[in-house]
């Protein structure tokens, strides 16, 4: 922000201002204003993107599919995360998280789901919260709020967030992550903007969404991913000194290198991307960027949707051709039949002899 002049910073902070006051009634009303990490997904441009196969044949069609509530992906539209971060560094305890999620849903079978899977509801300022009650998950709330609106997050989270929209927006003071956020939302399908790396715990998120595989050098981070023209990425690491971005760039430049060389034969699409891909110091910030025009993106994205659906191909494959597993039964698998002459009436009882022929 030190880069740009007073008038301009006060044009963004004036834009940011009437995002919030304009979109009350949209998924930033539920944003608290001290955010440390902010995430947003235009899902329905993700979907419609050729991006929308792979994701599909590489997370959708896997273990996630048996997520409750996955089958109502096709109706979400748009998805912010935030969270206020750590409460300190030393914290052990995983940050607050709030989910809000805009689309078409039908309320009904939301609720049904939920109660299958046996949450129970409770009241709390006239809304109809669902709590889990299996043990590990209790601490989780979900609000079906409206035919557009869902959210879900740890239960206090959740509940400031209902009473969030009820605070006069002027009375808010946004932090300057989510001033930051609103910028980032005008020019991206999916972005992310962070405090510091971490402020979203790695078991919740990816780890390179949560900044955590940028090394303990850095204090924060954002990122943006556009679809709307093929594909740009660009990503910018705050380090904690010049020194330490050049360390930084350089180490994610030979990485780069490496995996491009590594996928070169077995997934040519992924190396072309990768030797795209470029990671720079530019001051004490390292900056990551790739660019794809449409018809690179278009043909890449076919090149590992095939590439996905041939590994599944071959895994079911080798899967309906593999040997018993049972030990005894491997053991004698093929094993020539014992065969041996027994002798009864012997004062020592019964006695077998092995018969060779």
């Amino acid at each position: 922000m030190h880069r740009f002049s007073v008038s301009a910073c006060s044009l963004v902070l004036l834009l940011a201002g009437g995002a919030f006051a304009q979109t009350d009634s949209g998924l930033w009303r539920f944003v608290p204003p001290d955010a440390k990490a902010v995430i947003g997904i235009d899902w329905k441009a993700v979907q419609q993107s050729p991006a929308g196969n792979i994701i599909r044949e590489y997370w959708l069609n896997g273990e996630v599919a048996s997520i409750p509530g996955i089958e109502f992906l096709d109706n979400v539209e748009r998805v912010l995360i935030c969270s206020p971060g750590k409460k300190s560094d030393s914290s052990v305890s995983e940050p607050k998280l709030l989910i809000a999620i805009r689309g078409n849903f039908d309320l009904a079978k939301v609720r049904q789901m939920l109660r299958e899977h046996g949450a129970k509801p409770q009241t709390f300022n006239s809304v109809a919260v669902y709590r889990p009650q299996e043990r590990g998950a209790r601490d989780l709330a979900f609000v079906p709020l409206d035919a557009k609106t869902i959210l879900l997050g740890d239960a206090s989270s959740v509940f400031a967030g209902l009473e969030r929209p009820t605070l006069p927006v002027e009375e808010q003071d946004h932090s300057a992550v989510v001033t930051r956020a609103v910028v980032l939302d005008a020019s991206y399908d999916v972005w992310a903007v962070m405090a510091t790396p971490g402020a979203l715990a790695g078991g919740r998120l990816m780890a390179m969404f949560t900044g955590e595989d940028f090394g303990a050098e850095t204090e924060g981070f954002e990122a943006g991913l556009s679809l709307r023209d093929g594909l740009d990425v660009r990503i910018s690491v705050n380090a904690t000194s010049e020194l330490a971005a050049k360390r930084l760039a350089g180490g994610l430049s030979e990485v780069l290198k490496l995996s491009a060389k590594d996928h070169k034969t077995s997934q040519p699409a992924l190396s072309e991307i990768e030797k795209k891909m470029k990671a720079y110091a530019d001051g004490s910030t390292v900056r990551i960027g790739l660019r794809l025009t449409k018809d690179e993106f278009d043909r890449n994205s076919r090149l590992l949707a095939a590439a996905r659906q041939a590994e599944r191909s071959n895994a079911v494959a080798q899967a309906n051709s593999v040997p018993p597993t049972n030990p005894a039964a491997k053991a004698t698998a093929g094993a020539p039949e014992k065969q041996v002459i027994r002798i009864e009436g012997l004062d020592g009882g019964a006695r077998e002899i092995p018969y060779h022929q």
